[in-house]
């Protein structure tokens, strides 16, 4: 238990000495993610020196029958939002925003939250208030998603389903817009980081290897810190460093040339062991090596190590494993 609390405390600690990096943490479900998340939260809340907002793994749905009309203006903290998600009562539990729902501030993002959900599904929509139906009944809204000139909406019909991923991408992106708009003042003052648990879910595989890029476009003054299992979503994702859980210990892989190798074969150790096995022997002292300068980076090396490192100088290395060789023995 002690290991696993350290494990957890040293995650945390790695992330927050680097205020400018974009972190994607993966590994098992009983790895340590979410308390490595929760930790990280709680630490940078003692330092007073950011503005934090946390996505539970829950908070992916969009009820259309809850938008309300255009009139409402409806209020809310981001700093009561974060603090009852990280309850024990919530977290990874129950869908909450606040004592109200997300659905309430539609209105107030309406124009980007569609252009957002243009550029990322490439869908117009088009959500009408009972006020704007001309009826004298209330009745809920109506939702029309027009995709290349072909409208989706049938009519005549009170409500159109929206789609899980659809939702799942609207409700992150209103997220985003809430909490923009919260800290606008903030905005030169401090730093805005953005906790996502399971930033994939409810997304297929083409709209998971973008979804993590195109937030980042989006609010570029936003450090993100996201979970995921989606190996996508890892590979493709740029200027980020990855943190494996595994086993109560960590590895990272930081963007560069060699991240799409390392990246891969990261995700294979953790997920996929017989995935190693495609790899070759030189990619595989080549790994070796990055992963034992990275527990020379991160503080974490140890005696093992050290004969780990004696073994490997006994291959017939090649140059660019020498170089790795003389940079772990230089750090």
């Amino acid at each position: 238990m002690r290991k696993f609390q350290k494990l957890i405390a040293d995650v945390g600690e790695f992330i927050l000495k680097d205020y400018e990096t974009n972190f994607i943490i993966i590994g098992e479900n009983t790895s340590g993610k979410s308390e490595a998340i929760l930790k990280t939260i709680e630490e940078c809340l003692k330092m007073d020196s950011s503005d934090i907002y946390f996505i539970d793994s829950v908070n992916r749905s969009f009820h259309l029958e809850l938008v309300g009309d255009s009139s409402e203006r409806k209020q809310y903290n981001y700093n009561e939002i974060r603090k009852m998600r990280m309850g024990k009562q919530v977290f990874n539990k129950r869908d909450t925003f606040g004592t109200g729902n997300i659905e309430s501030i539609y209105w107030m993002h309406e124009k980007r939250l569609k252009e957002m959900i243009l550029d990322f599904f490439g869908l117009v929509i088009d959500v009408k208030s009972a006020m704007e139906t001309d009826t004298p009944i209330a009745i809920p809204p109506k939702i029309e998603i027009i995709k290349a000139g072909k409208s989706f909406s049938e009519e005549g019909a009170l409500n159109l389903n929206i789609p899980n991923g659809m939702q799942a991408g609207m409700r992150i992106f209103l997220e985003l817009l809430f909490f923009e708009s919260s800290i606008k003042e903030n905005l030169e003052e401090k730093k805005q980081i953005v906790f996502i648990e399971e930033l994939d879910s409810f997304l297929s595989e083409n709209y998971s290897s973008r979804i993590f890029n195109f937030i980042n476009e989006q609010f570029s003054n936003f450090k993100f810190i996201v979970t995921t299992h989606s190996r996508d979503l890892v590979l493709h994702a740029e200027n980020v460093t990855v943190i494996g859980i595994k086993d109560e210990e960590f590895e990272i892989v930081e963007s560069g040339d060699n991240y799409m190798l390392d990246a891969q074969e990261l995700f294979a150790e953790i997920f996929h062991k017989e995935q190693v096995d495609f790899f070759t022997n030189d990619d595989k002292v080549d790994r070796q090596l990055r992963i034992l300068l990275n527990r020379k980076i991160n503080g974490s090396w140890d005696m093992n190590d050290n004969e780990e490192l004696l073994k490997l100088k006994n291959n017939n290395l090649l140059p660019h494993h020498k170089f790795l060789v003389d940079e772990i023995e230089d750090w």
